[in-house]
């Protein structure tokens, strides 16, 4: 019985630690990975498979403070012979004035709308006046 309890509790710490974990985890913004600065450029790279239908989009942002440099899908490395595999949608923007603005990406079937969007991801942009990048929370 003492191990049955025991074990019954070690079940409920664990849901628990989940639990807490995912309501405290950070918003889409945030995700590691997905947007970082290098340098005087904002890269974001987020994962695609154009092959579903599915494409990132984004929407229209302050080209006062941002420009956009690089934007191209770079497929992962397959054999030739499969069908269907994905890649990340590679994106590149400079700080061009002081400013702040908000881009949003979203995949989507671009036919039926950005209201039809299975995933969005927001990231606040500051940029100083030397051009400095700085992705706000």
């Amino acid at each position: 019985m003492k191990n049955q309890t025991q074990t019954f509790l070690a079940v409920i710490a664990v849901s628990a630690f989940l639990f807490l974990s995912s309501a405290c985890a950070p918003n889409d913004a945030a995700l590691p990975g997905e947007a970082k600065v290098e340098g005087d450029s904002l890269i974001i790279d987020l994962e695609e498979n154009p092959t579903t239908g599915f494409s990132w989009v984004y929407d229209d942002y302050d080209t006062a403070v941002l420009e956009l440099i690089d934007d191209e899908y770079i497929p992962d490395e397959t054999d030739s012979d499969v069908v269907g595999s994905g890649g990340i949608h590679h994106y590149e923007l400079k700080g061009l004035s002081e400013g702040e603005t908000t881009l949003t990406f979203r995949y989507l079937k671009s036919w039926e709308g950005k209201d039809s969007a299975e995933e969005t991801r927001t990231f606040n942009i500051a940029v100083d006046q030397i051009g400095k990048i700085e992705i706000a929370q």
